[in-house]
């Protein structure tokens, strides 16, 4: 069995957003680990991801011992059932795009 190789690349502590956003650009990472600050905010990190990029972004809460994920993909459906399947978590059915 192919082991997986990380590498792993530590910005803390994590202060500003648009830094955070800058090294991503650089680096290309396909996941992201954060811990869970009061200023996080990985939805709109998400949204300033290139489309063209898939990327994992898991949020570390150490008050709660809980793991968020939170993934973007890139989908073009075909037809209107591909939308229901991916809902539903189910890979689509009319040959759509997936980017991941």
């Amino acid at each position: 069995m192919a082991e997986l190789c990380l590498e792993v690349l530590d910005i803390t502590p994590y202060t500003d957003e648009t830094a955070l956003k800058q090294t991503f650009l650089r680096v290309q990472p396909d996941a992201v680990v954060l811990k869970e600050t009061p200023s996080l905010r990985p939805g709109a990190f998400l949204r300033d991801v290139p489309l063209e990029t898939t990327l994992r972004v898991i949020v570390i809460s150490l008050d709660k011992n809980a793991l968020d994920v939170y993934e973007k993909q890139r989908v073009l459906p075909k037809q209107g059932r591909d939308l229901v399947a991916l809902v539903r978590g189910q890979p689509t059915v009319s040959n759509s795009s997936v980017f991941s």
